[in-house]
């Protein structure tokens, strides 16, 4: 679909803005796990495709030129559609490196923790955003749409529709709430047993009682 570029920086700013602030509020532990260590590298590559359209939307002659190389809206439109594309790749990686991690946290089987566990992080991270260029630009046989107009005349921008995320976000919601019944079924047992053990130190009681009056008599 065919997007304006004042909506695409629209979108991209507030994208920039969301990540951000999730980096802040978790700064003092962003970098012990998987996800806040890719949560800062999406944030940066946000941040350089935000920085990135804004130079050559609000600069008039609509190019940088840079040695050996002059950027336009037609490099930066092809750049979000690629981007795009490696997005897309990373949706399911990051959700099975996620889980893994947090399985080996919560089972408690990191084999390093600490700064080397961090640098397991940022590395895992960084070949996951190469693997994905690789596939993008050899194996998914990814063909750019760019419109037949001179580059100071491009206002829109090609986007292709991202088909992976209904698919990521209905298998995140159904592990929710799989996680969510076992959680309350765990409280249901926990509850029942107690209220077993309760009834059982009753009986007893009452059996003392009944032995000492016996005896007693």
């Amino acid at each position: 679909m065919i997007i304006s570029i004042n909506c695409i920086l629209l979108g991209l700013g507030g994208k920039c803005l969301l990540d951000w602030a999730l980096v802040f509020l978790q700064r003092t532990h962003i970098c012990q796990g998987f996800l806040g260590v890719f949560a800062v590298s999406l944030a940066v590559a946000d941040t350089i495709l935000t920085l990135c359209f804004t130079t050559l939307h609000v600069l008039p002659p609509g190019y940088v030129s840079l040695p050996g190389w002059t950027l336009t809206r037609y490099h930066v439109c092809l750049l979000l559609q690629i981007f795009g594309q490696i997005c897309s790749a990373l949706q399911w990686p990051v959700v099975v490196v996620a889980a893994l991690d947090h399985f080996l946290t919560v089972a408690r089987l990191q084999p390093v923790a600490g700064r080397a566990g961090s640098l397991v992080c940022v590395l895992v991270t960084g070949l996951l955003w190469y693997l994905a260029a690789v596939y993008v630009f050899l194996l998914s046989g990814f063909i750019p749409v760019m419109e037949d107009v001179p580059h100071h005349q491009i206002n829109h921008c090609w986007v292709f529709p991202n088909t992976q995320m209904l698919q990521v976000s209905a298998a995140l919601l159904l592990a929710a709430c799989c996680a969510a019944l076992r959680a309350r079924r765990g409280a249901q047992l926990s509850s029942q047993l107690s209220s077993k053990g309760l009834r059982g130190g009753h009986v007893v009681h009452q059996a003392a009682h009944t032995a000492s009056s016996t005896a007693s008599s």
